[in-house]
This record gives C-alpha cells, sequence and structure tokens, in this order.
C-alpha cells in the first residue's frame, strides 16, 4: 500500500531516481525557497506533489452537489408547445420575408421613377 505521508527518512530505502523538466523560474524560485527553509528541493517537491495529489484525491471523492433552490407553494408554468414556437417562427420569417420583399419593390419603383424623370427632362 502506497503512502505518500511517510516522511522521507523513514522512506530510504524505497525510493526512485527521475528528471523533471522544469521552467527556469519556478526551478529558480524552488530551489530559493528550500534554501530559504533549510530543506533540500527534492523535499519540496515531494511535499508540493503529495499536498496536490491528497487535494485532488479528495476533490474526486466528493463530487459537486447542486444547492437546493426549490420553493414552496405551487408555481405557474405555461404549456410548452414546440409545434407553436415553430409556427409562430415560420409566420414571423415570412412576415420579415414580406416585409422585404415590398422595401425592395419600392426600392425599384423609386428607381425606376428616378430614371424616368430623369429621362423628361433631358
Amino acid at each position: 500500500m502506497d503512502d505518500y505521508n511517510t516522511p522521507i527518512s523513514l522512506n530510504m530505502g524505497s525510493h526512485m531516481k527521475t528528471t523533471l523538466d522544469l521552467a527556469d523560474p519556478l526551478f529558480h524560485a524552488a530551489k530559493a525557497m528550500a534554501a530559504q527553509q533549510k530543506t533540500t528541493l527534492r523535499a519540496l517537491v515531494e511535499e508540493g506533489l503529495r499536498l496536490v495529489m491528497e487535494q485532488r484525491k479528495k476533490s474526486a471523492a466528493k463530487p459537486y452537489v447542486l444547492p437546493d433552490c426549490s420553493v414552496k407553494g405551487s408555481v405557474l408554468v405555461a404549456p410548452f408547445n414546440l409545434q407553436q414556437m415553430n409556427d409562430d417562427y415560420a409566420i414571423e420569417r415570412f412576415e420579415r420575408a414580406q416585409r422585404h420583399l415590398k422595401e425592395d419593390m419600392e426600392a425599384a419603383r423609386l428607381k425606376q421613377a428616378a430614371q424616368e424623370s430623369h429621362k423628361a427632362a433631358a
């Protein structure tokens, strides 16, 4: 059984060497913190890894539960009619198309009237 919380000194017989590729600023900050706390970079990395693993284990164990937002009494809800919504949308699109057609026809009529007026003046 893995015990991530066992101190390094008690677990020296079973440790694995590995290489970590760290960003330079992170490495220098960690090295400085380890020196300031009179510990090794290895101990600091192990402590951080233990903390992250424990935190993730706890958060994975507790799924988020939505808060209860229910209300007392009765709530009136309008019936949901998808077909009516589709019909209303289709009618709205048809009416919009009719308006655009009327506007285009009016613009064409005004253009034609302007052209005829220009020809008559010439």
